[in-house]
C-alpha cells in the first residue's frame, strides 16, 4: 500500500470503478454531488471510478454513502 492508495492490477481496480459507478447511478447521484456528502473532492471520485487508482478509506466512505458494504475476498 502507498500513501495515496492501494496497488492493484488495472483489471481489479478497472472493476472497483466500475462497481462504484453502478452503486452511484444506481442511487440516481451525479458525481458532482457527491462530493459534498463525502468531503471528497470530485476528481477523486471520477479517478477511482474510471479505475485510475484505488484510495480504500474513499471508497469505505463512497459505499457508505450509497448504502452497501465492502467484503474482500481471495480466490483461486
Amino acid at each position: 500500500m502507498s500513501k495515496n492508495g492501494i496497488f492493484l492490477d488495472n483489471q481489479t481496480a478497472r472493476e472497483i470503478g466500475q462497481a462504484l459507478w453502478q452503486m452511484r447511478t444506481e442511487k440516481h447521484m451525479f458525481l458532482r454531488t457527491v462530493p459534498n456528502r463525502t468531503n471528497v473532492p470530485e476528481r477523486v471520485i471520477e479517478g477511482i471510478e474510471i479505475g485510475k487508482f484505488i484510495q480504500y478509506g474513499t471508497i469505505r466512505r463512497l459505499i457508505s454513502l450509497y448504502g452497501k458494504k465492502m467484503r474482500i475476498t481471495f480466490e483461486d
